[in-house]
């Protein structure tokens, strides 16, 4: 019984002899999609291109960089690298590299020149423009989700050995702490979808709908359509609205 190399005419009395050439010779069956290197395995093919980031089939030639799939691919050609901080915030012309950013800006009421803005005041102005609940979606109630600094209802929550929380029954030890855990994303709604029929996915604010535009994963819209459209978006413009499937 013969046994071959994988990738010349070469035979061998045994598989030992055989893997002992392609070792030597570089013959084992997987290459590299960018070098000359071969390997046993693909997933040793893989793990060496993931270190040098040899991928051939989505490389960004002006860094030299390769990646293992399309999403990877898109993420850094869209990231700061290649975007220039060129999306201004329409209240403070602040830039930024992408749209979601300037939205994320607005929605944690970090800018100076819209101190009112924040993320219940947008959500309250899209669901103005957005008749037919194509973005903003139809909920029964709105809870305005800001921790109140109104200290008598901080003293209720002290449960006699903690801050604790009536909705999940959290405990903390400062009252800071429970400030801290209303305001993140723990008890947010979601008031946001995807458009797309195909994919409705629920967001808890424009930040994250936008990340998702952005990221193309779904192929509602384009990067740069995402990029154009914002400063708009926020200030109502009907080309945005059209973007978003408002009515």
């Amino acid at each position: 019984m013969s046994y071959e190399c994988e990738t010349c005419t070469k035979c061998f009395g045994s598989q030992h002899a055989a893997d002992q050439h392609m070792e030597a010779v570089e013959h084992w069956p997987y290459k590299c999609e960018a070098c000359d290197f071969t390997y046993a395995t693909p997933q040793a093919a893989r793990v060496h291109m993931d270190n040098k980031n040899h991928w051939r089939v989505h490389f960004c030639h002006p860094c030299g960089k390769g990646f293992q799939n399309d999403n990877n691919y898109r993420m850094h050609m869209n990231s700061r690298i290649h975007q220039s901080m060129g999306v201004p915030c329409p209240y403070c012309q602040a830039n930024y590299a992408t749209a979601s950013a300037v939205v994320n800006h607005l929605e944690s009421n970090k800018c100076p020149n819209a101190v009112n803005v924040n993320r219940e005041t947008i959500h309250r102005f899209l669901q103005q423009h957005d008749i037919s609940g194509s973005v903003v979606k139809k909920l029964l109630t709105f809870r305005d989700e800001r921790p109140s600094d109104n200290s008598a209802s901080t003293q209720r929550a002290w449960n006699g050995s903690g801050y604790e929380y009536y909705l999940c029954h959290r405990t903390f030890n400062k009252a800071a702490s429970l400030g801290q855990h209303l305001s993140s994303a723990a008890h947010q709604q979601k008031i946001y979808n995807c458009p797309s029929p195909t994919c409705q996915r629920d967001f808890i604010s424009l930040t994250g709908l936008s990340q998702h535009f952005e990221s193309e994963s779904c192929g509602y819209t384009r990067f740069a359509d995402v990029q154009r459209a914002v400063g708009n978006l926020i200030s109502g413009g009907r080309s945005s609205q059209r973007l978003l499937g408002f009515q």
